[in-house]
């Protein structure tokens, strides 16, 4: 009986092995997959640091721009900004669920904001300025519980500032300069008070909100 009781705990331990290791490797292929997408949705790497670094011959947490948590080893930065990237921003890093810093800016991205990026509800800071996204801000935004940063300046954002950003209780930077907004109506319901906004009820050209503690000035 003891013989019996042994054998059956280590099949099922091994069982629980497998099913461990299989649930990684399929986390790792996840994570993967979505940056690859992205690097196929390039139409120019002039620079070549995707082109050249991000193979499946290497190791995902050692491509170049990403970053890996230390236990779980999913990917939860990626820092591209700056490389002269041109392209659409693929619905498919909406998959890298485990990310907290995305930062895109300063390239030549095109296109909307894919719904798809409401996944990311670890996401802390979002940097997409300096681009040519389109489109309205995304109420979804505010479904994004972490966001803290959100920098989204120097496109060509239209439309109106959902409301729905004010429920981000987190939120310590919104900086939303240099776009076509037409309609500036935001209603703030968070328990921090506001400092240095300007409002306009025009098109918008500058717009940059900090929020009070958040140790900046505007």
């Amino acid at each position: 009986m003891e013989i019996i009781f042994s054998i059956s705990s280590l099949t099922l331990t091994l069982l629980l092995l497998k099913i461990v290791s299989s649930a990684t490797l399929s986390n790792f292929t996840t994570d993967q997959n979505a940056l690859l997408a992205f690097k196929t949705s390039l139409t120019s790497d002039p620079l070549s640091p995707l082109t050249k670094n991000w193979s499946t011959n290497t190791p995902t947490c050692s491509w170049v721009g990403v970053s890996c948590g230390f236990k779980h080893r999913r990917v939860t930065a990626l820092n591209v900004s700056g490389y002269q990237l041109v392209g659409n921003i693929p619905p498919h890093l909406g998959n890298l669920t485990f990310l907290r810093s995305l930062d895109i800016s300063s390239n030549n991205f095109t296109g909307v904001i894919p719904s798809e990026l409401f996944k990311l509800r670890r996401l802390e800071e979002m940097n997409m300025g300096f681009n040519n996204l389109t489109g309205e801000i995304p109420p979804w935004f505010g479904g994004l519980p972490q966001l803290q940063y959100i920098y989204l300046g120097n496109n060509s954002f239209s439309g109106s500032i959902p409301s729905e950003i004010g429920s981000l209780s987190l939120l310590s930077h919104l900086s939303l300069f240099s776009n076509h907004f037409t309609v500036c109506l935001i209603l703030f319901q968070c328990s921090k008070k506001l400092f240095g906004i300007t409002h306009h009820t025009g098109p918008i050209m500058n717009f940059h909100m900090i929020f009070r503690g958040s140790g900046s000035s505007a």
